[in-house]
């Protein structure tokens, strides 16, 4: 018998390359024997062409993970479209070239010019991201951002299941939405509380307007600090010999980091309002995730040693916070009256 996953990427594979068939009879194959598969059940639905079963597979897939966006919005498309047509709407066959197609969830399939894709009202990125939807619009970005943080809320508290699914997903729009959705709120937290510094000291306006650009600053260098941990914990990994994609290396910490920075700067906040000062919550949530990445590169790599489990996430979070602390150094000039400490961890 193959390997399970041999078989859900033979299964992939035939899909890529348009023998649905094939691939429908692999992915069968894989769920009866991996019934809790995610992934597994995602790519079985997007090969199925008939609408019940394709219903029936994302109902399992949002069984698995009742946050998996795009399984529920195409879901909840293929409904609607039935309601449609039980109220004298255009008929099934002739809605069955407007299908709802699903984006994969595997990192390596990355859209082809000229293929279709589900559409939104929205704007179109002015670069490419792989696992981009083709047209973006605040609203949407804002469900899905906070949607991510929900699912990595969850691997925070240890939900069996969720960590593996989110690293399985894994594509650099994933990554970036989530670590750039923590970024944003936590640079709203600090200033909020910049603000609430400036018209309690009474401040100038050069400390007024410092204040207000310092965290929006923060934004895009947070995320960069993250990444360059990701990448550096990365080329270790691949010096060892260890395999796995960088993107996937990279969802390990973000998924977890994300929810981790924001809990801590709006505890860190609500310490600070009451008088009582941010104490050590940054440095116990930073060990926190330090232990959940162990877990979850031990899974990535297959890893069996303590230190091996250890090594990652610690250089992933000490070559980001040395990133930090060099953008804290090029940011000085504008850190007045407590700007900083939230926006940047």
């Amino acid at each position: 018998m193959q390997p399970e996953q041999d078989l859900l990427n033979q299964g992939i594979s035939a899909f890529q390359a348009g023998d649905r068939e094939k691939a429908r009879e692999l992915l069968n194959r894989f769920v009866s024997q991996s019934p809790d598969s995610e992934q597994g059940w995602y790519y079985l639905a997007a090969v199925e062409q008939d609408a019940h079963l394709r219903k029936q597979h994302l109902e399992h897939v949002l069984e698995i993970n009742p946050s998996n966006i795009k399984a529920r919005e195409v879901l909840d498309r293929i409904k609607a479209r039935e309601e449609n047509v039980m109220q004298g709407g255009a008929p099934a066959a002739q809605t069955a070239s407007a299908r709802p197609k699903i984006r994969a969830l595997n990192p390596e399939d990355e859209r082809r010019p000229g293929q279709a894709d589900i559409t939104e009202e929205g704007f179109r990125l002015p670069f490419r991201i792989p696992g981009a939807p083709a047209a973006v619009s605040p609203g949407g970005l804002v469900r899905d951002g906070l949607a991510l943080l929900r699912s990595g809320w969850n691997v925070l508290l240890r939900r069996p299941g969720d960590y593996a699914s989110q690293v399985d997903q894994a594509t650099w729009w994933r990554f970036w939405l989530v670590t750039g959705t923590a970024a944003t709120i936590s640079a709203g937290v600090s200033l909020l509380l910049s603000l609430f510094i400036v018209i309690v000291t009474s401040a100038n306006l050069f400390s007024f307007v410092s204040i207000i650009l310092t965290p929006l600053l923060s934004i895009p260098l947070l995320v960069l600090a993250l990444f360059l941990g990701c990448y550096a914990s990365y080329r270790y990994a691949q010096a060892q010999g260890w395999k796995a994609t960088l993107v996937r290396h990279s969802m390990t910490a973000g998924i977890v980091w994300a929810p981790t920075v924001v809990f801590t700067v709006v505890i860190t906040f609500i310490f600070t309002l009451l008088g009582f000062g941010g104490g050590y919550t940054g440095l116990v949530m930073l060990i926190l995730a330090g232990y959940i990445m162990s877990g979850g590169y031990e899974r990535l790599y297959l890893l069996t040693e303590t230190r091996d489990k250890a090594v990652l996430p610690l250089i992933t979070l000490l070559v980001m916070l040395l990133a930090i602390s060099l953008f804290r150094v090029i940011l000085s000039s504008l850190v007045i009256g407590g700007a900083l400490p939230f926006a940047l961890f």
